[in-house]
């Protein structure tokens, strides 16, 4: 079977995808399938559907801040650990100070001098992967049934591909994101719920070198904090962005109101719908937690650019040679063989200074948006789905099947 070529951007493939299918659909016999449950939707005119709610998903602000390739690394070394482990280790260095706690000043000269030390971090690499498996005759089959012009609701496979060109794209399209997700969320002692162990932002912002500060108190008073803490730390060359789900920016903006005087908080700045803080920047991502069931708070990392990496070994849209298909035989099998397409990455997020790195905690979230107002597109908060459907509450007394 020959392959589409998906090595391009999302618009552009999309587009390359349409212009090779087009020529070739007059000539190809066109299936349907009214009673079985083909994966797409065929049989039905969609071609003025609209998406549920919105797309939310491939877009992710800090994944697209700190996302680089290996070999773009600016700081931090590869190498293979004891215990086996790929690690990045991050170093530095600094002078210690001579020992005067016995100076009395009765020796005439000063005898013992700085001395260098230097510190480092290691962080393991870590391998996600996605396994996309079905038989011989299965993909025989999809490779044979196109869509026709109205019967897709998406994006992804408007154009008339086969349904298996098109599942390709969607495996393709689901790895990325699951790629993205694990770079902000990924813990290394953490599994389950969509997560495999991976060290992410979340990983790194819960070392103990981290500075966490409380702003259950008051969100102006916990972010003064924030300014004392980068005005002593005045490093050259710093690059600070702080990142808030979009909930927990809302609570923010809501307490960033003007005095009396008429005048913004110290630090304060707001153009539109731009926030800073002491000309810092906001970032949004719908990966950063949020709780809106028991505590109604949200988190705020505050990240020096400059000190921070995400490395992969590929793009989070792998390239399509890098895709590997898998054989096995099975005589139980429609077609007696299985076949898997496997999608692979691997990476991990380092800093070379977690000290550089601030977490503020426990930010109230808006007191006039609770979880109820929520309930019918709460799908468009989690970061979950790329393009979360609506979900309608049953009237009463009526049971969903």
């Amino acid at each position: 079977m020959s392959k589409v070529n998906f090595d391009i951007l999302l618009t552009e493939a999309i587009d390359n995808l349409y212009e090779q299918t087009k020529a070739k659909l007059g000539n190809l016999e066109k299936f349907t399938n009214e009673d079985g449950k083909i994966p797409f939707g065929i049989s039905r005119d969609w071609s003025k559907a609209q998406p549920s709610l919105r797309e939310i998903g491939m877009s992710d602000e800090l994944v697209d801040d700190i996302l680089k390739r290996f070999e773009q690394s600016s700081f931090g070394s590869l190498r293979q650990a004891k215990n086996g482990d790929w690690i990045v280790e991050g170093l530095t260095w600094g002078t210690k100070a001579p020992d005067f706690a016995n100076d009395n000043s009765d020796a005439c000269c000063f005898t013992e001098k700085f001395t260098m030390q230097a510190t480092g971090t290691a962080t393991p690499v870590r391998y996600l992967c996605f396994k996309d498996c079905e038989t011989r005759l299965d993909r025989l089959m999809k490779e044979k049934m196109h869509f026709k012009q109205g019967d897709l609701i998406n994006i992804f496979q408007r154009l008339g591909m086969s349904y298996e060109e098109a599942e390709q794209f969607m495996a393709w399209y689901t790895f990325a994101f699951i790629v993205q997700r694990h770079i902000v969320q990924g813990m290394l002692n953490f599994q389950g719920q969509g997560l495999r162990p991976f060290a992410g932002v979340a990983e790194m912002m819960s070392h103990p070198g981290v500075t966490p500060i409380d702003a259950s108190g008051s969100v102006i008073g916990a972010f003064r904090q924030v300014a004392c803490y980068l005005d002593v730390l005045d490093r050259q060359g710093a690059n600070y962005k702080i990142y808030v789900h979009p909930l927990t920016l809302r609570g923010i903006k809501s307490e960033i109101v003007p005095g009396k005087d008429g005048k913004l908080p110290e630090g304060w700045a707001i153009n539109g719908e731009s926030i800073t803080f002491k000309g810092i920047p906001f970032g949004k991502s719908y990966h950063l937690p949020y709780d809106m069931e028991t505590t109604m708070t949200g988190e705020a990392y505050v990240i020096d650019l400059a000190r921070v990496e995400a490395l992969t070994e590929h793009p989070l849209f792998v390239p399509q040679s890098s895709i590997h298909t898998v054989r096995t035989e099975d005589t139980s099998k429609p077609g007696c063989e299985v076949i898997c397409d496997k999608y692979e990455n691997f990476g991990l997020v380092h800093t070379n200074s977690h000290v550089s790195h601030l977490l503020v905690a426990n930010i109230p979230l808006d007191s006039t948006c609770p979880a109820v107002v929520f309930t019918r597109i709460q799908g468009l908060l989690t970061g979950l789905n790329p393009f979360p459907m609506a979900t309608i509450p049953a009237p009463a007394g009526e049971v969903i099947p």
